[in-house]
């Protein structure tokens, strides 16, 4: 009979996400444990509610401040103005759209008219003709541009090729026959009315096939095929009693047949070819989970075929194809047919309007004759009819470009379709009311018979239009309102042809808008996303951030849950991955500190109601985050003994995870994956970021639209406080607005940073196996692991995807409040980033050949931008000795060769002294520089303020002569030194500084809420030199420092040796007189070795005449160096209790026994005390040696760190248990500390104290008892909840995953074996690649002096000789001015073109409604709640 546990709450019920549900939580465990009789400890959780209750007092209560502050954190979507904003911009557009319209129709009858009874009818037939020409052309050399070489974009197949040319031939043959007789063989409004007849034809296609998604649908075609029919009745009624020529309306029936939707979809058949394949299915042998939670529940293995994975990561990854174009997502707008099919198309169109024009006159216009066309058609003149001519053409092309917009905004019910129903009938109105068709006609000089006469033929006019109007409006009006449609979709997305028709604008853009359902290459390019299955993952990598950093992070993913339900169309999931969390199975602090801000940030109400598993990584934890959406939240803890630390083999981790793990997890019943690749995403973020749902969306609005873009970043706003604050705000801002935004224009970005950026995961696929390799040399060691993001977007441009920049998505982080810190971090930043650039440009042609977004342009500007910032430095010193020249009168001569000495004086402190030295004499040497500087600038103000007065000063002036103005004289013009020229006294750097100005006033102008940003350019100028120059030394000189250099724990030696005076004098004094100091030969130490000992000798000499078996060789050679079978399992099967300790005699290895007595007589007699012992420490001990000291450090790295509790004890006695110094309860007795209120006194003990009062000598102990005196305190609210949340982690219940879960744990091991296994530091390449690195150094450091040096000289040399001079200033400088203000001008117009594309981003976004959300690819469009 099973047991029952009283108090403990039933399990939560299972949800539907399989991998959560596959391991118990602890409600689970606690269940089972009670069925199984299981010695686990019971848990209560109502101890919290068995407290008093005092939320009553006002002092438990939540001030006005933070409430406040919540209210204003909480997510509140658009504001009204918004979406005030958003129905002027509609409204603004569709009058625009409606009024081109208009005009463009009315213009083109004036000109057809003129034709016909015009006075110079040549000249208006040659205009019609290149009105029919014009949109051709334009489309001819668009689809050039868009094609030449383009060899990855695929041609149309032959029976397409045959298709379009009979499709462009009919166009071009209707067209003509429509402008040059149709038009005008009836009234004007007649005419108009006629354009609309052929709406049969493709209302006859909408009738056979249907529309499900749009209620009777099929009755109300059907009627409005009766509505088009009985107005093409009328319309034939009006010619034939107009006695006009009613054959010409065959002319748009021929358009008609040439724009049938099913011509369209044949024309853009897929191509037959291998690459296009219709279902993603799991491959045999791979990860599938499906229909196995359920045993997982319960906590039974699973028996299923898994096979072995590669013997290496990078051959699994080879093995796996390129990734294909989905049938769902669409192929990638770049690569699409269209532009192939516009150039056969406009260039068939071309031939074809030429020759059916010219047999015009010879058959159907005998009047006229096609050589007096020729001969007289192009003698034109500013008159009329050339008004109506530029009329006609741009509003035409208006109508065009507003209508994309419209749609690319999401704007396309209000601005695009009222705007083309209504422009016809307004167009009747204007031409059927006397005054305005007399007006028109008067303006037109065309005949009487243009406008309507009699009230018959008035009201047949109307009914005609009136017919088909309601025609209209019951299937294109339904159809393309109801039209799903994506944010921000290209012109190939919205329209079959990237072109427009200025003669049928209206009707083309019916015909030619792409429908819900219509495909191109057999995708559907119009499918809505909220019918689409899209997972994103969202993946931290975490190391020692702050409590508040951390929370910043989980209350954003709080936001992420919020804004999603059970109905969404995207689902989410979390993962952290923790560095340094676990240590064998301890939980560290950092990690106790993240579990203890979950049940405020991210609303668990129980944090133990998680499943925690022990992983060959380390440990994980997950839990289900309450709500509807079912969202996960795993924190994944890393045992750096076991998997590979630092960021980018935390990337590494999640990224293999989500490729070839969890995505797989996902499979319907026919084995096929529910989640396509380049529907699957990876959120990357860091600890420290902070970002709402909409940024969010706003980047998948990017990846949404176009499968060939690999990853998207946004705008990232630095946090925190202080001067140098202030100069990253303003220099992220500078960054963001030109430099990214000019990437993003001109090719493609290069850095999306991890701390907030989408990837997806089929672009990931392609540059896995390369980020996986190890560093070998010293390159690449600057490449990948100083700046392992930039080199990740370096290898997804060279494989051909695209990166781009989203200004509409935001983000925030802290950065660097301290001196070293940032320098620390700008030492990665600048290191990787010349050396990424330098391998971009060397391997520009085979980058090129994969990726035709690298243009030259992008190349030539990435050479200059890299010139810039070799030469950056010496530029610095130029301009500061220019300016010290103006300010202070100072020898620029002098000034450069004193900075130089500052230089080479820094160069050499960073090469010969430690970090605090160079920290040091960088501030010292930065404040000296801001105050340089703010001279400098005062003498660069005195020399444009000369510059601007000699330039109203130095005009021209009359001396008065008596009166009479021939006997006045003119002063003479003195020119300025460095101006221009005499007319334009102005120097070149005057100019440059004033066009810097304007660049960066309108920039700040057009970022309205990042304007003030420019104050902080003030500080950036005051520092520029320590940024350009100083830092830049700093980084090059400490490429040889592998270490992160941000959030790193700093190793304190806990045996100290001091040595006398006289020692320390003798150094400083070795270090002074160097020359005198006699070296003494380094020898080997000797290795101690016990003479009679047969089994060493008989060891050595196996070892040099015995090879190793392949046994033994197969335990030793791999991706890292392993221990024998024997020696790992001794050592990781060991486990340390804080609690109950292990004797130092117990712990040392056999042969080592004898250790023990140095351990003891200096205070480290059990595990608790040796955690914090380094091998300098065992050195100090006395241990000699090295292979002990090895041998004994890495058994120390697996002991758990012993933290002392911080807190008051209730007695001393007590106190000194905890802490482990038990013995010395005597001695505290003797010095008459009995009570806690006696322990106060030791707050102020100091290490004399602690020796000679406490009498406690040892040093471990005394390292104790100082650690132990400093966290002898109240503890702090966070200090409590970490003390608490360590206790009830370490009571969980902890599931093994080799037991529950044997695929995911193979997967580990798999994946660990093929790269994150840590290498020994004895047997890795640390040496050789320091050498390496410091050869590099060398290099680096020789070029950068040399190329600085060449640059001053030659500045400095040009500048004094005035033959030379050109334009006021040195050739070379000149160029200099010239070049790099190019870059300006061109970083500034790509500015504002990424400012048009991120305003219609905001555009299209925006809501209708006041309330609702904002609109994504990935919700329902909010427009189609407003009817």
């Amino acid at each position: 009979m099973l047991k029952t546990c009283p108090g403990i709450e039933p399990a939560a019920a299972a949800g539907s996400h399989k991998y959560f549900g596959s391991l118990p939580t602890v409600y689970e465990r606690t269940e089972h444990s009670c069925q199984y009789s299981m010695a686990t400890p019971e848990f209560k959780f109502e101890s919290e509610a068995q407290e008093e209750d005092v939320s009553y007092l006002s002092v438990k209560k939540k001030s006005k401040i933070e409430r406040c502050t919540k209210k204003l954190s909480t997510h509140s979507g658009p504001s009204k103005l918004i979406v005030v904003l958003k129905w002027i911009t509609t409204t603004l557009f569709a009058a625009v759209i409606l009024a081109s319209l208009v005009s463009s129709k009315i213009t083109l009858l004036g000109l057809a008219w003129n034709v016909k009874s015009g006075t110079e009818r040549e000249e208006a037939f040659v205009m019609c003709l290149v009105v029919l020409l014009a949109p051709n052309v334009i489309s001819l050399v668009r689809a050039l541009w868009n094609v030449i070489g383009r060899s990855d974009i695929p041609w149309p197949s032959k029976d397409c090729m045959a298709l379009v040319v009979l499709s462009s031939a009919l166009e071009s043959a209707g067209l003509c026959i429509l402008v040059f007789k149709t038009l005008a063989s009836g009234s004007a409004a007649s005419g108009v009315s006629a354009m609309q007849i052929g709406f049969v034809l493709p209302i006859l296609y909408h009738l056979k096939k249907g529309n499900r998604d749009i209620r009777c649908f099929r009755p109300a075609v059907f009627f409005s095929l009766l509505c088009a029919l009985g107005g093409t009745g009328v319309v034939i009624y009006i010619y034939v009693k107009n006695s006009a020529e009613v054959w010409s309306l065959v002319g748009i029936v021929l358009v008609f047949i040439a724009w049938l939707p099913s011509f369209h979809k044949k024309m853009f058949s897929p191509v037959k070819s291998t690459d296009i394949e219709p279902k993603q299915r799991v491959p045999r042998g791979s990860i599938n989970r499906s229909n196995t939670s359920r045993s997982y529940l319960h906590g039974q293995s699973l028996s299923s075929e898994y096979s072995s994975f590669k013997s290496t990561y990078r051959s699994i990854i080879s093995d796996i194809p390129s990734p294909k174009p989905d049938p769902i997502s669409e192929v990638p707008c770049d690569k699409t047919t269209a532009w192939k099919v516009l150039l056969i198309s406009s260039f068939t169109k071309i031939i074809f309007i030429f020759g059916v024009s010219s047999l015009l006159p010879l058959f159907l216009m005998r009047d006229m004759k096609f050589k007096d066309i020729w001969d007289k058609g192009w003698d034109w003149g500013i008159d009329n009819m050339f008004v109506l001519f530029i009329v006609h053409t741009s509003s035409g092309i208006v109508a065009y470009v507003t209508g994309v917009f419209a749609c690319h905004t999401c704007m396309d019910r209000g601005a695009f379709v009222v705007p083309l129903i209504l422009s016809s009938p307004l167009s009747v109105v204007l031409l059927v009311v006397s005054s305005s068709c007399d007006w028109f006609k008067n303006y037109s000089e065309v005949s009487v018979d243009f406008c309507v006469s009699g009230s018959s033929s008035l009201v047949l006019s109307i009914v005609a239009m009136l017919c088909t109007s309601i025609a209209l409006i019951l299937v294109f009006g339904r159809v393309l309102w109801n039209v799903n449609k994506l944010v921000l979709q290209k012109e190939t997305q919205l329209f079959w042809f990237p072109a427009y028709n200025s003669v049928m604008i209206e009707q083309w853009l019916f015909v030619n808008r792409k429908l819900s359902g219509e495909k191109e290459n057999g995708i559907d390019k119009t499918r809505t996303r909220k019918h689409e299955k899209t997972r994103v993952y969202i993946c931290t990598t975490m190391y020692r951030e702050s409590r508040k950093e951390m929370q910043q992070l989980l209350e954003s993913i709080e936001k992420i849950r919020q804004a999603t339900s059970s109905s969404s169309a995207i689902h989410f999931e979390s993962h952290v991955f923790l560095d340094d969390a676990v240590r064998g199975y301890e939980v560290t602090e950092f990690a106790l500190q993240l579990v203890s801000l979950l049940k405020e940030a991210l609303g668990i109400e129980y944090v133990l109601k998680c499943t925690k598993t022990a992983t060959p990584y380390g440990m994980k934890l997950v839990w289900k985050l309450p709500g509807p959406s079912e969202m996960t939240f795993t924190i994944h803890l890393k045992d750096t003994k076991k998997v590979k630390k630092k960021k980018r083999w935390s990337q590494i981790m999640y990224m293999s995870y989500v490729l070839d793990f969890l995505s797989k997890q996902y499979v319907d019943k026919d084995g096929n994956l529910e989640v396509k690749d380049s529907d699957c995403f990876i959120l990357t973020t860091d600890a420290d970021v902070k970002f709402t749902p909409e940024s969010v969306e706003a980047l998948l609005d990017l990846m949404k639209r176009d499968t060939s873009v690999g990853a998207v970043c946004a705008r990232t706003y630095p946090l925190g406080e202080g001067p140098l604050v202030w100069y990253q705000q303003f220099e992220y801002a500078v960054g963001h607005w030109f430099q990214k935004a000019a990437e993003h224009v001109l090719g493609s970005v290069l850095c999306a940073p991890g701390s907030f950026s989408v990837y997806r995961c089929s672009a990931l696929k392609d540059i896995v196996p390369t980020y996986a390799t190890t560093v070998e040399r010293a390159f690449d060691f600057l490449i990948k692991d100083m700046g392992e993001d930039r080199w990740l977007c370096t290898l997804m441009v060279q494989s051909g995807w695209r990166i781009e920049y989203c200004a509409a998505s935001e983000n925030e982080t802290y950065c660097p409040e301290e001196f070293g810190e940032f320098y620390k971090q700008r030492r990665r930043w600048i290191a990787s980033t010349l050396a990424n650039i330098i391998s971009l440009i060397k391997e520009w042609s085979l980058i090129r050949a994969l990726n035709h977004r690298v243009s030259y342009l992008f190349c030539v500007y990435q050479i200059f931008l890299l010139t810039s910032t070799f030469i950056g430095p010496s530029t610095v010193i130029i301009i500061i000795a220019g300016g010290l020249d103006y300010a202070w009168g100072v020898n620029v001569v002098w000034s450069v060769v004193l900075q130089i000495a500052v230089c080479l004086i820094y160069t050499l402190i960073c090469v010969y002294k430690n970090e605090k030295w160079q920290m040091q004499s960088g501030k010292i040497i930065t404040f000296l520089y801001a105050v340089v500087m703010t001279a400098v600038l005062v003498g660069i103000a005195e020399q444009v303020a000369e510059d601007l007065i000699n330039f109203d000063g130095n005009k021209p002036k009359s001396k008065p002569g008596g009166g009479d103005s021939a006997s006045s004289t003119i002063e003479p013009i003195t020119r300025p030194p460095g101006a221009i020229s005499d007319d334009f006294p102005i120097s070149f750097v005057t100019l440059y500084l004033g066009l810097l100005v304007a660049i960066f006033i309108v920039t700040g102008m057009l970022h309205p809420s990042e304007f003030k940003c420019l104050l902080n350019g003030i500080i950036y100028l005051l520092c520029l030199p320590s940024g350009y120059l100083v830092l830049n030394i700093y980084s090059i000189v400490n490429i040889t420092d592998r270490s992160w250099g941000t959030r790193e724990e700093k190793e304190h030696n806990t045996v100290k040796v001091t040595k006398p005076w006289y020692n320390e004098l003798e150094i400083v004094m070795r270090k002074v007189f160097f020359c005198c100091d006699k070296k003494e030969t380094l020898e080997a130490p000797p290795v101690a070795e016990s003479k009679d000992d047969p089994v060493n000798r008989r060891h050595r000499r196996d070892s040099q005449t015995e090879p190793l078996s392949p046994q033994r060789l197969s335990q030793t050679i791999g991706p890292g160096i392993k221990y024998s079978d024997e020696e790992e399992q001794s050592e990781s099967g060991e486990e340390y209790d804080e609690e109950n300790p292990m004797l130092v005699e117990k712990w040392l290895p056999k042969g080592m026994k004898s250790y023990a007595k140095i351990f003891i007589d200096n205070g480290f007699q059990n595990t608790n005390f040796l955690g914090k012992l380094t091998e300098i420490d065992l050195k100090r001990l006395g241990i000699k040696k090295l292979a002990h000291r090895r041998n004994l450090h890495r058994r120390i790295q697996n002991i758990p760190e012993f933290r002392i509790p911080v807190g008051v004890p209730r007695d001393p006695n007590t106190w000194l248990e905890t802490v482990g110094l038990a013995e010395y309860k005597a001695n505290f007795r003797q010095n008459h500390i009995k009570t806690v209120r006696d322990m106060e006194a030791l707050k102020s003990f100091t290490e004399k104290e602690i020796r000679e009062d406490l009498h406690i000598t040892k040093p471990g102990h005394i390292q104790r008892m100082k650690d132990a005196i400093k966290r002898l305190r109240n503890p702090t609210k966070e200090e409590r909840e970490i003390a608490e949340m360590k206790e009830e982690i370490s009571q969980a219940f902890k599931h093994d995953l080799r037991s529950v879960n044997k695929e995911e744990h193979k997967f580990w091991k798999d994946l660990l074996h093929a790269c994150l296994e840590p290498d020994l530091d004895a047997f890795g390449s640390d040496e050789i690649l320091k050498g390496n690195l410091l050869t590099l150094r060398n290099e680096w450091l020789m070029v950068s002096g040399i190329v600085n040096c060449l640059w001053i000289v030659i500045i400095m040399t040009l500048s004094r000789s005035i033959d030379l001079q050109i334009a006021g200033t040195n050739p070379l400088s000149l160029v200099f001015l010239i070049v790099f203000g190019f870059l300006f001008v061109l970083q500034f117009v790509c500015m504002l073109v990424h400012r048009f594309t991120t305003l219609s981003h905001f555009i299209a976004r925006a809501p209708y409604r006041f309330g609702q959300s904002y609109q994504t690819s990935l919700c329902q469009t909010q427009m189609m709640r407003i009817c």
